[in-house]
């Protein structure tokens, strides 16, 4: 019953000013990113210091994932956050327009994606960033 990877994704890809954000962190510590606006692909992958994925996957539980209430209808231009883990060989996923209640587990993702793109997230003050490697591709 062990968590084997952690997801993230926010955003729509056609949005005109925001785009997409999808993060995955693997218990290996190793993390895959992307952003999608429009007809632009950026990727990166990489490591994290040891024990961010435990954080992330503590952070996500007690938020009380997966267990999140259903989406309402969206007014235009307002996207749920998309989470998700990979547990025994099966992705659960849920959406959420709560994105209070799992602050924790976004701080988690905003100190790996500030350091990739400071226009996909901002660094939480306090905060230090797991970000060990990586590497970036574009893609269009």
């Amino acid at each position: 019953m062990a968590i084997e990877a952690v997801s993230f994704c926010s955003g729509d890809p056609h949005d005109p000013y925001r785009g997409r954000t999808a993060l995955q962190i693997s218990t290996d510590e190793r993390f895959v990113a992307s952003y999608r606006h429009r007809q632009v692909v950026t990727l990166w992958g990489g490591r994290v210091a040891i024990g961010t994925f435990a954080k992330a996957c503590d952070a996500l539980s007690a938020a009380g994932f997966p267990e999140v209430q259903p989406v309402r209808e969206l007014v235009p231009g307002q996207y749920p956050l998309e989470l998700g883990w990979l547990r025994d060989g099966r992705w659960v996923r849920g959406e959420t327009l709560e994105a209070d209640k799992f602050t924790s587990f976004i701080i988690v993702t905003s100190t790996i994606l500030s350091v990739l793109d400071s226009n996909l997230a901002r660094m939480p003050p306090g905060e230090t960033t797991p970000v060990v490697e990586q590497r970036h591709v574009d893609v269009m």
